[in-house]
């Protein structure tokens, strides 16, 4: 099935490798801008060359650590100074660190709650305003848990 997203723009954290780069790549590729946002640099830039070499949108990237609430905002301004608008946020940022659970430290915990839960608490919140201004669809009902 064939998904057209022209005119939509969307901001994919953890962006630049795995699940977050094949989502961004289908993203352009149905018509979307979008915004990348990963922390290493190299990675970042390859990305963005991949995708704008494979599709026709606008493509950007945002070199930021997202468990940082200044960076969270930094992503989000740069994405709406280049789109105006965000309608979609794909929240994919991550690490997996496997260890027994009596080795999981506060600090340990601390960060990946950070990195995975509160990174996309922050950008939705910057997001949501514009998105009921424009009365989107997904911010008048969100999906429920």
């Amino acid at each position: 099935m064939e998904i057209s997203l022209s005119r939509r723009a969307a901001v994919v954290t953890g962006g630049s490798k795995g699940i977050g780069f094949a989502v961004a790549t289908r993203f352009a590729a149905s018509g979307a801008d979008v915004a990348i946002v990963a922390r290493t640099g190299d990675a970042l830039k390859e990305a963005v060359a991949a995708i704008r070499k494979s599709s026709q949108s606008r493509v950007i990237g945002v070199q930021a650590d997202i468990s940082k609430a200044a960076d969270v905002q930094r992503a989000y301004d740069e994405a709406m100074k280049a789109f105006d608008k965000v309608d979609i946020i794909v929240n994919n940022a991550g690490t997996s660190r496997a260890m027994p659970f009596d080795e999981v430290t506060d600090e340990l915990l601390h960060d990946d709650l950070e990195l995975k839960l509160f990174a996309a608490v922050r950008l939705i919140r910057l997001v949501m305003p514009q998105m009921k201004e424009r009365r989107s669809w997904a911010a008048q009902r969100p999906l429920a848990a």
